[in-house]
């Protein structure tokens, strides 16, 4: 949705329309008039047209939509050139065409039959804030259409890979959209694969709106999403810093606030000389940390800070293409120009017996978080407890690999780092 004179219109549907009309006319024309490319343009949200008559004094739909192409061909800018005689073609290749600093994807007309092409443009179309239309079952069997957009906690679970929603979406046609998807008004918290889907293969679903907070919603999309795919540390580090962190941060603010400022607070006289600002950022991390449910450490959360200023890093741990917190903060810090800072304790060397006391810390923490859930909740999820499990059984094989390296012998082969044996072993 873009903002207009005091209202929301949806230009991305037009701003496709018309670059894909002009790839179709070719880069040597003819070149396309407002009044051709909106002849074969149909604007599926009435409100938006009603909107235009209202606001922008046209005086039936077909003039809303003339207004709604002018203004795509405003938004594409330079990437299109006029004519001089009323027309426009296409300045650059598709592919190369920018809407909003995004790539570009071709228009699906209604009657299309490719519903892989179908599938692939509202795969893309979950990067962006614009309306899905679908029909929504109730309970006694009535049915009604719908324009449902995404909550912005919903986009920062990263997507699905495309080759898993396409199978996803095979599934999704052969049995139907059996889960409902989890609303807070008309907006989408939980369920977006399963809006594209049933948006793109004109498929039935069923909506359970979602009563609690913005705080229970945080939890609730954790929850349902740490059990349903496997995300990496730096994944699910962002995920933390972007819904849990933000809030942490101020309530740690407020804190600060109500003893009197920072030199008056308990977090600053506690810090260590030097680090005034260190003491309640660590708090806040550490709050954020145990609001996400071991979703991520405190530390990882504080090592990801430069991440926040680096927007092509955030997109490259969405993709899955960084996967630890470190490598995301060496290559934030790449992107922004900016040195690590000196004092930060993270990437200080160890010694190998801090190496081996931080290991062992891990694996008491864990089995003592498995314990306490287990007695505070009875049964605990599965999921949950056999994530938990590999992660105290990672901590087991680094601590017995750095126990070895300690006393003197190979992790891998199991003979002394000296011995010839091992050089024969290890090469």
């Amino acid at each position: 949705m873009t903002p207009g004179d005091g209202y929301a219109l949806d230009l991305l549907s037009p701003v496709r329309h018309v670059a894909t009309e002009m790839e179709r006319a070719g880069p040597d024309g003819p070149a396309l008039t407002i009044e051709a490319m909106a002849a074969t343009y149909e604007h599926t949200i009435v409100g938006d047209l009603a909107r235009i008559r209202q606001h922008e004094g046209a005086g039936s739909d077909y003039e809303a939509r003339l207004w709604l192409i002018r203004k795509a061909v405003s938004e594409l800018g330079r990437q299109v050139a006029p004519d001089g005689n009323g027309g426009y073609l296409l300045a650059k290749p598709f592919d190369g065409l920018r809407y909003k600093g995004r790539k570009l994807h071709r228009a699906v007309s209604e009657d299309e039959e490719d519903e892989k092409r179908a599938l692939r443009a509202v795969y893309n179309d979950l990067s962006y804030d614009r309306p899905f239309h679908v029909v929504i079952t109730g309970a006694r069997g009535g049915s009604r259409e719908a324009a449902l957009t995404l909550h912005p906690l919903a986009r920062v679970i990263p997507q699905m890979p495309e080759e898993e929603f396409a199978a996803f979406a095979a599934d999704v046609k052969a049995n139907g959209v059996r889960l409902p998807l989890h609303v807070m008004g008309a907006q989408v918290i939980d369920g977006r694969h399963r809006l594209a889907v049933a948006s793109a293969l004109k498929i039935p679903v069923r909506v359970e709106e979602f009563i609690g907070t913005e705080q229970d919603a945080r939890q609730h999309i954790v929850s349902l999403n740490l059990s349903r795919r496997h995300l990496s540390i730096a994944q699910r580090t962002l995920i933390v810093r972007e819904i849990f962190l933000p809030e942490a941060e101020a309530e740690a603010q407020a804190r600060q606030t109500e003893a009197g400022g920072d030199r008056k607070s308990e977090e600053y006289r506690s810090a260590p000389a030097g680090a005034s600002r260190s003491a309640p950022v660590k708090k806040a991390a550490e709050v954020a940390a145990e609001r996400s449910m071991g979703l991520a450490s405190a530390r990882s959360i504080e090592r990801m800070a430069p991440v926040d200023s680096a927007p092509e890093t955030r997109e490259r741990i969405r993709r899955g293409e960084i996967k630890t917190a470190m490598q995301a903060r060496k290559e934030a810090l790449k992107e922004t120009g900016e040195q690590a800072p000196q004092d930060v304790g993270v990437l200080k060397p160890r010694t190998a017996m801090q190496h081996l006391s931080c290991a062992l810390r891990d694996v008491r923490r864990a089995c003592e978080d498995v314990e306490t859930k287990t007695a505070q909740a009875g049964d605990v999820p599965y999921q949950t407890l056999q994530g938990r499990i590999a992660e105290v059984k990672a901590d087991l094989d680094r601590l017995e690999k750095l126990t070895a390296q300690e006393e003197g012998y190979c992790p891998t082969c199991g003979y002394l780092l000296t011995s010839s044996s091992h050089a024969i072993s290890c090469g």
